[in-house]
């Protein structure tokens, strides 16, 4: 087994980690401390090509600021969505994956530029027709495709106890008051589309972590959050409040991939299903979100260029 290596190539802000995808037992200890193990369902020798820039290697660009779901702590990475990721590559047959860390709002187009072979980071690649949401999805595959949706979140939400305890909803929202979201990001368009023309200030974040602390610093009165991840970051930051879900915001997270590589898309989408059925996922799911009780299925649609 091998521990994640940080190949150092800082770049500006992009980070390279390389995980290697060997065979053998691990521990939930060591899949925490950031090694790599378990059983695959197809040996690396024998993996099919995919497409990818590296025969073998699977290339995947990420934004590490979101706990649970991915994050980078004394130089090892950890996260649901990188187990995940990691956990399929290695029943694809692939020898190792190598992660970059770059800004939210650069993953889609890194890799439909083929920079990259998979983009993961709580992109929404899926929604209900009618949605809010559905147009976003929709626009985003004229740059790339996407897998089957491998998590279905909600958002809330957050402000300040101190400055703004009182501001639970976003309809309370109006002239003069402000907001910060991460760009790029779904609930930045919807309050782009459903706030500014309220009056409310919408401001354009580069990292959540940063958002969270204009609203607890008092520089802005509130940020719209995927409500998962505020189980941990109302932890860290306990100046904050979650307030009342946004109706109309409901989507799926999905991988985004170049429109090429189709077979790679399709080879996730059939081992998200292998890992649903026999109970992988939930094992994963309870895993870094005990509280909420995992999805007996995940939709099986998917939306594509």
């Amino acid at each position: 087994m091998k521990r994640y290596q940080m190949a150092v190539a800082l770049a500006a802000t992009v980070a390279v980690l390389t995980t290697g995808c060997g065979s053998g037992a691990s521990s939930a200890q060591e899949k925490a401390d950031g090694t790599t193990g378990g059983g695959t369902s197809a040996d690396a020798s024998e993996s099919k090509d995919f497409g990818t820039i590296d025969d073998g290697v699977l290339s995947v660009v990420t934004n590490l600021s979101l706990e649970p779901y991915r994050y980078q702590e004394d130089g090892k990475m950890g996260g649901f969505e990188i187990e995940l990721t990691e956990k399929i590559a290695k029943n694809l047959g692939f020898s190792s994956v190598t992660w970059a860390n770059i800004n939210w709002d650069s993953l889609i187009t890194d890799v439909a530029a083929h920079k990259h072979d998979v983009a993961i980071a709580g992109i929404n690649g899926w929604a209900e027709e009618g949605t809010p949401i559905y147009d976003v999805v929709m626009d985003r595959t004229k740059i790339v495709s996407f897998s089957t949706p491998y998590f279905l979140p909600y958002w809330a939400l957050v402000t300040s106890k101190d400055n703004r305890p009182d501001l639970t909803n976003v309809d309370q929202l109006g002239d003069g008051d402000s907001v910060q979201l991460l760009d790029g990001t779904s609930e930045f368009f919807w309050a782009q589309e459903n706030l500014a023309p309220k009056g409310v200030d919408v401001r354009a974040g580069k990292d959540v972590s940063a958002d969270f602390v204009a609203v607890e610093s008092g520089l802005v009165d509130a940020t719209i959050e995927e409500g998962t991840s505020l189980h941990s970051a109302l932890e860290a930051h306990p100046g904050l409040q979650e307030g009342d879900p946004i109706d109309g915001l409901s989507a799926g997270f999905g991988w985004a991939f170049a429109h090429e590589t189709n077979a790679l898309r399709e080879a996730f989408n059939a081992e998200l299903a292998n890992l649903v059925a026999d109970g992988e996922y939930a094992e994963l799911y309870k895993k870094f979100f005990p509280w909420l009780e995992p999805p007996a299925t995940l939709p099986d649609t998917s939306f594509t260029g």
